[in-house]
This record gives C-alpha cells, structure tokens and sequence, in this order.
C-alpha cells in the first residue's frame, strides 16, 4: 500500500473506479463493456455450480462470475437503457443468477456517485425476498463486504445496515457532521402498499421477483417522477422476474414487458415471440437456452443453443409423461421458458 495519491498504487485504483462508472474498451478492436459489467464480473462473487467432466454430481462454490454471453447482452441493455434516457425490464428464466447481477447495482453505484442525494432502491413484494443471505439486500451486503476486504476504498458506515434493510456509506467527525460518501442502498417491502416508497429519488431503483408484485404497474407509476426530470431520465428503474408462481400477480410484469413505451421502458425488437417478425418491441428476454449449465464454452462463454434446446425439451417430454399433476408442464415452461409467451 502506498499513500501517495501519485503512486502507481493510487493510479491504479483511480483507473479501477473509472472503469466502474465507465466500463471499459478494448483498443484492439473497440470492443467494450459497460460499468455495471465491468463491476459484476470483477467485483461480484457468487454462487456457481461445478462438476467434473462426464458427471452429473456438482457442487456450489463461490468464487467471481464467468464471462457469459448472457450477462454480456443484459448489461449492455441496461446500458441502452440509460443512453436512451429509459427504464429497463427483464424477463428471465430461473437459475441464470439475476438476483447476483441486481445486488451488484447498488454497491457500484454507491462508491461511482457519491453522495447523500444518490439513493438505491431495491423493493421487493414481499420482505422474505429481501432479507437474509438468499434475499437480495443480503446480497448487497455481500458485495459490500468483498469491496471492503479487496480494495482500498472507503470502508467506514454509517448506518451498517444490519439492524434496518438500510446501509450508508461514510462517517461522523468529532461534531456529529456526517462526511464521506454518504452514498446508500434502502431495500423496502411494499406488501399491500404499492405508495411506500411514494417520493424516493436517487439513481437506481429495481423491482425484485416482479412476477409475483402486486400492484406493480402503480407502484411502478408512483415512483416514476422521482427518477426523471420532464424527459430527462436522472437515475434508472429495473423491473426484473420470472413466472412459474401459483396465483402470483404475472399481471403488472406482462404490461410492462409488452407495452414497454407506455412506462418509459427502453423496448426492443421481439424477435423471442413465435409467430413473430421484430416489429413489435418488447423488454429483455434471457431465455433458458442461453448459458445453460453445462451448454456453454468454459472460456469466452458462448452458449450451445441447440445443446441447451434439446435438454430443455427432454426434461419437458419427462415431466409432462411422467407427472400426474396436470400443471406441472406448464410451470416448467414458465419458470424455464424458451419465449416470453410461455
């Protein structure tokens, strides 16, 4: 460690916040990522599956993401998104560690954007998928703690976030003035109440398992203005989920995927549908043929589509001929679907 903030050790850690806030190129051949992904795929453990060649037994260790095409493609949404002064939507199928990829939002977005005004919100329907370690606070909290104990960068809290789904960065001087980077991260429920979080404004604000959220489109509506400035999008709003839940309200996350201009939702061409040509425009789509477990190549992580399509298929011929639950091919399909129909 060198406290010289000309030494080659500051340099570095000033390049590494860059590249944070503005991703990084590479010169060769102008290929690049943005921030979040540059932060996710450096900065991130989670939780990966691993088994030895030709077995079907694995084991889960944590260590930092792999560089999949999937992840590639949503943050560059994401970064779409913002460029274009909209919001994002994400419909996935399970498994593919979107909760990881949301947690890593907030903690990137508190040391890039310092400040008390710049706030991250995760909100969620219900507060069991926010709280403790398999919720996504716990996972911001995660993150938190790897930036503590792998960088030089702020450590100190003021609200550690351990009593309250609350966690601040900085300090308070001899006087009680609150200093530092006074950045922070509020993960709420808003069970029943879809105007809880009425009046938040910052620069993130993500809507966790939103398949399953009621009264998402008011509460999306809500907290809209707190995030834009006339036409001007000053911070940028996530809805993220996946169907498969028994009387869960799909209602809200349909809408928005959908009609994604009618809530200013940077759309894209669906191309993912049947029967369709990419004239419409829908929100982003990670289908469960896109690096799936043991379809992918280990080093650049390109997925085997076809691979991955032929497994998906076996496994929905087995559950439909061999379970007497009428349903369960159809929450097969919806939890790990092919198109956004299913």
């Amino acid at each position: 460690v060198n406290s010289n903030p000309k030494s080659e050790y500051a340099e570095f850690w000033k390049e590494e916040l860059r590249r944070w806030k503005y991703g990084l190129i590479r010169e060769s051949d102008g290929e690049w990522i943005p921030g979040y992904l540059y932060f996710y795929w450096n900065y991130s453990p989670i939780w990966l599956v691993f088994s030895k060649k030709g077995s079907k037994q694995g084991e889960r260790i944590k260590q930092l993401p792999k560089p999949w095409l999937g992840d590639y493609i949503f943050f560059h949404y994401l970064d779409q998104c913002r460029c274009n002064g909209k919001h994002a939507k994400n419909l996935k199928s399970r498994g593919v560690g979107m909760s990881f990829k949301n947690a890593a939002m907030s903690p990137r977005n508190m040391f890039v954007y310092p400040g008390a005004g710049n706030v991250n919100y995760h909100l969620a329907n219900e507060k069991s998928y926010l709280q403790g370690d398999k919720g996504l606070y716990g996972k911001v909290l995660e993150v938190l703690d790897h930036v503590v104990e792998t960088t030089p960068l702020p450590k100190m809290r003021l609200i550690d976030g351990k009593k309250e789904m609350v966690v601040q960065l900085g300090y308070a001087d001899e006087y009680g003035v609150r200093k530092g980077l006074l950045s922070s991260t509020h993960a709420i429920s808003l069970k029943d109440n879809p105007d809880k979080a009425r009046g938040a404004r910052g620069v993130f604000c993500h809507y966790e398992e939103d398949g399953i959220f009621d009264n998402l489109e008011k509460a999306w509506n809500v907290n809209r203005p707190g995030f834009e400035d006339g036409e001007i999008a000053v911070g940028l709003m996530l809805a993220a989920g996946t169907g498969g839940v028994e009387g869960g309200s799909f209602e809200g996350s349909e809408k928005l995927f959908y009609n994604p201009g009618a809530y200013n939702i940077y759309g894209i061409p669906n191309v993912f549908d049947k029967n369709t040509d990419g004239s419409t425009v829908c929100g982003h789509f990670w289908g469960a043929y896109l690096n799936r477990n043991g379809c992918y190549e280990e080093v650049n992580g390109e997925p085997d589509i076809i691979k991955a399509l032929i497994e998906i298929l076996i496994e929905r011929y087995n559950v439909k001929y061999s379970s007497s639950d009428p349903n369960a091919i159809t929450q097969k399909k919806a939890e790990l679907p092919i198109t956004p129909q299913e």
